[in-house]
């Protein structure tokens, strides 16, 4: 049986991984082949705070506006590259994730344990 309070914190935690499943990605980095970052950018700040928060990792910038767009809302970023930010992030987010972003984990993980 799980507490109100444990059942509000996995609530979260598919609603957060669900965000970054639609809106998010998991990248290399040219510069530092054995680094994974992970991302996501979005027009709506309430919601990059609530992920934020939930993530508890990783850097939220913004908001920056396209001085080539300026009747565009501006845009929030949020990223996380950090080895001990990413790995336990993907390790919380895996069994939520779907198939594509997934093996897109699995192979970011797999990376951290072959050259690091």
């Amino acid at each position: 049986m799980y507490t109100k309070d444990e059942v509000s914190s996995l609530i979260e935690l598919a609603w957060c991984v669900g965000i970054f499943e639609g809106e998010g990605s998991i990248t290399g980095n040219r510069q530092r082949p054995n680094q994974r970052h992970l991302k996501m950018e979005m027009t709506d700040k309430d919601i990059m705070e609530r992920f934020f928060n939930c993530v508890g990792v990783g850097n939220l910038y913004g908001p920056y506006t396209r001085s080539d767009k300026p009747h565009w809302l501006p845009i929030w970023h949020w990223a996380a590259a950090a080895k001990n930010d990413v790995i336990p992030t993907l390790h919380k987010f895996l069994p939520l994730l779907g198939v594509r972003r997934r093996e897109k984990a699995d192979e970011a993980l797999r990376n951290y344990e072959t050259t690091n």
